[in-house]
């Protein structure tokens, strides 16, 4: 059963839906088709204006989209995709770092490795509203050909050769690189959280969400640049905050964190008030000093199924068997024992599904006395292991209550604890507080699908709690969930790049590095 309101998984699933969206332009246009480089003929005639393309594609993927331009006066960035005739992508998010502008988006629907695309800059009215493309090149595989020199055409008498993933400057024109596989400068952050300023910051107060890049930040703080002060933050409810003296909105700042495995990272830096989601500086972190204890390298999924329910295995099993995944089911004994559920129970043990305890009559925990507390810990346990006939370690407090009380007596008999909070998990989570979304009737295969890409470029591990399945297309229960969706949302979940399918036991044992106790 569940307690928290679903609000929270749609507003989740809205706001990864909302992310903007990306694609490529061109110095002269060619024909689709054409590799990366472009043609003799359009090279010749050239561009009257050279924003320098380049890539950033340290968090590049098939949702997410980084490039950049050394003209700090391009004011819009667009990207041409050749497979949708007409689909064009403005980047939303425009970034300045040490002379160059970064600009990022997110995608609507996966953009493939290789797919030819171009990108499209478009100066100030102040310099001038010039605009100029690249040549169409192979997204992720290939440096985005840049435009001619600004000055004026290219020299008819320079040479250029196409080789296939890379242009190469055999004349005088400036600006062009070689593609030796990696764009310049090409770094990998460490540790690569992301950074969202609160609606609460102002000049006087700075407030941030640092979440994502598989690990747990422990120390945050804010760098203004011209004055060289570094105030640090506390983190209170899933926010770093903290007084400041002072900071004019635009005025250029740099965030700072360390996350638990000791490793480092910076947002590139930043106008304050005014860009709210700042990107990490991949040159500038540092590595684990912790050995052995690292981020998640990978977005992690588990499917956990309360209350022993019939449909879990007559509905959900051959799904599961279907796409090769394991689930964790968490029992409510009694159940078990006198509504004949033991059956399924054993049937999806059979199968490799974990088998976890909810208790043994799903009461709320808050409520009981010490002994009552206990029993419904301990024999709920000790009966699963001997009839169900698997470890059990892993417990889920029946519609999400629990307290201090509670999670010690759970500390006693389990070495997890699944809870209703909505959110990711990641190192450092504690394994006795796992987030957890509930998945819902009306929580569609397409909202589904983006909380999963959101999962993996977060490299966060996100835990669903199902209930009842039915064959219906819709449901009048709010825990009554599709089969059908349950289908697609595992299609999905193998479809998204970097993302796993563990269960608790599993996922406890990847964030085990660096958690509290």
């Amino acid at each position: 059963m569940r307690r928290t309101a679903k609000s929270s998984l749609e507003g989740l699933c809205a706001a990864v839906i909302a992310a903007g969206l990306l694609t490529a332009s061109a110095c002269e246009p060619v024909e689709k088709g054409v590799k990366a480089g472009p043609s003799s003929a359009a090279l010749t005639t050239g561009c009257g204006w050279d924003p320098g393309f380049s890539l950033n594609d340290c968090s590049q993927s098939n949702w997410w989209l980084e490039f950049a331009v050394d003209d700090l006066n391009v004011q819009a960035l667009e990207v041409e995709i050749s497979d949708s005739p007409g689909r064009t992508v403005s980047l939303p998010n425009r970034f300045g770092s040490s002379g160059r502008l970064k600009f990022t988006g997110g995608l609507d629907s996966p953009l493939e490795n290789d797919t030819l695309v171009r990108l499209k800059a478009t100066q100030s009215i102040a310099a001038g509203g010039r605009t100029a493309m690249s040549a169409w090149f192979g997204y992720r595989q290939a440096t985005p050909p840049t435009c001619a020199d600004g000055a004026g055409p290219i020299d008819a008498g320079a040479t250029f050769v196409d080789a296939g993933s890379a242009v190469v400057d055999a004349g005088n024109s400036p600006g062009l690189e070689v593609d030796a596989g990696l764009p310049r400068g090409h770094c990998v952050s460490p540790w690569s959280p992301f950074w969202v300023q609160t609606n609460s910051a102002g000049s006087w107060w700075v407030e941030f969400q640092v979440t994502g890049g598989g690990s747990l930040p422990k120390l945050v703080s804010l760098e203004v640049v011209e004055r060289g002060e570094t105030t640090p933050l506390t983190y209170d409810v899933g926010r770093w905050a903290g007084g400041i003296t002072n900071v004019p909105s635009g005025t250029q700042v740099i965030l700072h964190a360390t996350d638990v495995t000791g490793a480092t990272a910076q947002s590139l830096p930043f106008r304050y008030l005014v860009d709210t989601q700042p990107l990490t500086d991949a040159c500038k972190g540092t590595p684990s000093t912790m050995p052995g204890c690292l981020p998640l390298a990978r977005g992690l999924l588990t499917l956990s199924m309360d209350d022993s329910l019939e449909s879990q295995a007559t509905l959900a099993l051959p799904v599961l068997a279907k796409y090769g995944v394991k689930a964790t089911i968490f029992h409510i004994t009694n159940n078990l024992q006198n509504f004949g559920q033991l059956p399924s129970a054993l049937t999806l043990a059979a199968s490799g599904h974990e088998v976890g305890s909810h208790t043994q009559s799903h009461p709320d925990l808050t409520t009981l006395s010490a002994q009552s507390l206990d029993d419904e810990l301990r024999l709920s346990k000790a009966y699963l292991v001997a009839n169900v006939g698997q470890p059990v370690e892993s417990f889920a407090s029946p519609m999400g209550d629990y307290n201090a009380t509670t999670l010690a007596a759970i500390r006693r008999h389990y070495t997890s604890h699944r809870t209703v909070n909505p959110g990711l998990n990641y190192v450092g989570s504690s394994p006795y507080e796992l987030k957890a979304d509930g998945a819902y009737n009306d929580v569609t295969p397409s909202q589904m699908c983006a909380l999963l890409a959101d999962t993996a470029a977060k490299k966060g591990w996100r835990i669903l709690v199902f209930h009842e399945f039915t064959t219906a297309l819709t449901s009048a229960s709010s825990l009554t969930y599709p089969i059908s969706n349950l289908d697609a949302a595992l299609a999905c979940a193998k479809a998204t790049p970097g993302l796993s399918v563990v269960t608790i036991r599993e996922g406890v044992a990847a964030i085990a590095c660096g958690a509290p106790p």
